[in-house]
């Protein structure tokens, strides 16, 4: 680490020669190529020369392919950039150059926005350039984010908020996900578990607390009776429903409760976030957690024209050939196949943050065409079935439905 890099790390200590006070030649004001205010937010159209300007421009690529933390724009280091060359004039460290002091601001911004803090605690002069969604961004209370209407539900609630135009402009899929999920976490009903009780006066209680008027008898799914509040399930879960932040679902497209007879009941484990699937919705239990339930649909299973059979995987049955959303991550799809030595295994594929535009001609000859499609490889490699997914003739919906 040189010392212009030095100088931005660290806790100042008590002689740092960031306070020398800058000679009468490194003294300078304004600048002629650039206006007074120019730096005032994120500018791309601040001049520098060509050197810097290209150096400036690998920060911000090299940043950015390391996907961590914030994503960082040339308009936000060309600000920072002349900042720190302004700053120059008041002070810095002895055997300094402009530019060493420059970028070493610049590189103090980048392990802000990479880590979520500076690693100087001092260092604050740049937060107005952060984006908004930086927990550090001095800007951050200016976002207008949706706020949860009286009496509505949270699924309703995810959608309106996921799909407000300015949020989709300041956030992406994730953070947009996390920032409105906790705008609707004053009204979280939290676990399921934690409504389900072995005696009736307890359950009682709780009915009271959340506003219901009475408790109902439940077999779980291994025998056992217990008691929830509410009159019946429905009455529960529609309360649930509505109070629940298990948004990665719930604001998606529900499925309507008379279609197909072929309709599986989608369940998740709280804790652990695998799904399972019940012919019958109801109560289930499973390693000492009640499940909750997440949706109706006619099957979680994507007929991608494969030939499908049961196996056994890790202990329990499933169907070879069948690709599947999953629930979180690390891809957007999983499917069960055996490889070359007959093994089960599980493939996972499908960048969860990108958006299938598959309906698209050009969309589809271009995915295809990058991931040489024509020879996708062998069936238990990802790339195999990502091909699949971008095959014509079949619409989003005929997948996901």
């Amino acid at each position: 680490m040189n010392e212009s890099e030095s100088l931005q790390y660290g806790k100042p200590k008590k002689n740092d020669p960031r306070k020398t006070p800058a000679p009468k030649k490194d003294q300078k004001k304004g600048s002629k190529k650039n206006p007074k205010k120019s730096a005032e937010k994120p500018n791309t159209k601040i001049t520098f020369s060509k050197k810097v300007t290209d150096q400036l421009k690998k920060m911000v690529s090299d940043h950015n392919a390391k996907g961590k933390g914030s994503k960082a724009s040339l308009g936000m280091l060309k600000a920072v950039y002349r900042r720190g060359a302004g700053a120059f004039s008041t002070s810095h460290a002895p055997k300094m150059s402009r530019h060493g002091w420059a970028i070493a601001r610049v590189k103090a911004f980048l392990y802000l926005m990479r880590n979520g803090r500076p690693s100087n605690p001092n260092y604050k002069q740049d937060n107005d350039l952060l984006p908004k969604s930086h927990k550090r961004s001095s800007k951050a209370e200016e976002m207008p984010i949706p706020k949860k209407r009286e009496g509505e539900e949270q699924s309703d609630f995810m959608s309106r908020c996921m799909s407000d135009s300015k949020m989709r402009d300041e956030y992406g899929y994730e953070q947009r996900l996390a920032v409105c999920m906790q705008a609707g976490k004053a009204h979280d009903a939290g676990p399921m578990n934690e409504y389900v009780f072995d005696s009736k006066d307890e359950a009682m209680k709780m009915a009271k607390k959340i506003g219901l008027k009475d408790v109902h008898q439940h077999k779980t799914g291994d025998g056992k009776t217990v008691y929830m509040p509410g009159k019946n399930m429905e009455e529960f879960q529609a309360w649930y429903d509505k109070h629940s932040t298990k948004a990665p679902y719930h604001y998606k497209k529900k499925v309507d409760e008379d279609e197909s007879n072929a309709a599986v009941f989608v369940y998740e484990d709280p804790q652990s976030g695998e799904l399972y699937h019940y012919s019958r919705r109801g109560l289930y239990k499973k390693n000492g957690r009640t499940l909750v339930f997440v949706k109706k649909a006619r099957s979680e299973y994507i007929d991608v024209g494969e030939k499908s059979e049961a196996a056994e995987y890790q202990g329990r049955k499933v169907q070879l050939n069948k690709p599947f959303r999953t629930s979180k991550g690390p891809k957007k799809f999983s499917v069960y196949v055996k490889n070359e030595k007959g093994n089960v295994v599980k493939v996972n594929f499908g960048d969860p943050n990108m958006e299938i535009k598959r309906d698209d001609p050009e969309r589809r000859k271009s995915f295809r065409a990058r991931h040489n499609c024509d020879n996708p490889g062998p069936k238990y490699k990802a790339r195999y079935w990502s091909c699949k997914m971008w095959e014509a003739k079949k619409s989003v919906t005929d997948y996901t439905e």
